[in-house]
Formats: structure tokens, C-alpha cells, sequence
């Protein structure tokens, strides 16, 4: 699975979240996942995205909507000597209070 097929997958799945109201995407913010998905693409890599909510800034205004892909095998560094794993891609989205994205045109 190259680079581009995972934010292609990714994107796709996120774009979801993108149709639904701010109502609905504040119900989510609670500091755990609340989205988790796992597939297997066509060239038989295993991954798996998760989604988290969080406010942007402030409690009850901007909420940001974040997605990371994990693909086999995972991505594993060693900082002072720790094993720290991390997405193979990641994206967000912000959306206000009004329905609108911030940052986007």
C-alpha cells in the first residue's frame, strides 16, 4: 500500500464525517477514540484508521476532527530509548460552531 493509497483511504473515510452537523460531531468529543475502522487493502496490507474529537481551542466552539491510518507494519521510532509509534498518514478537519470549515475557502 503506497503513501498515496493511504491518504486516498483516509481521505475517503473522513469525508464522512465531514456531511455531519456540528451537533452531531460534539457528541464525540470525549478524549477517546470514537471512530475505528480496520481493512485490508488490495495488496493485503492490514490497516486500520481511528478518529478522535476534540475542541480546537475552546470548550463549545470550534471542534476538530482528526483521522490517523496505521498500516502493517507499524511505524516504530526510538526516542531516548523509548519505542513511539506513529499513523503512517494523518488528517483533520475544523469546523465552527455555524456548520462552516475553518481554513478552507
Amino acid at each position: 500500500m503506497t503513501e498515496d493509497e493511504m491518504r486516498a483511504a483516509l481521505t475517503r473515510e473522513l469525508n464522512l464525517y465531514r456531511t455531519w452537523t456540528y451537533e452531531n460531531l460534539i457528541d464525540k468529543v470525549s478524549g477517546a477514540h470514537f471512530g475505528h475502522i480496520e481493512a485490508k487493502h488490495q495488496d493485503g496490507t492490514c490497516y486500520q484508521i481511528s478518529f478522535d474529537a476534540f475542541w480546537d481551542d475552546k470548550p463549545s466552539e470550534n471542534v476538530r476532527i482528526c483521522g490517523s491510518l496505521w498500516a502493517e507494519p507499524q511505524k516504530c521510532r526510538q526516542i531516548l530509548g523509548l519505542s513511539i509509534y506513529s499513523p503512517h498518514v494523518a488528517n483533520d478537519f475544523i469546523m465552527a460552531p455555524d456548520g462552516k470549515f475553518v481554513g478552507e475557502n
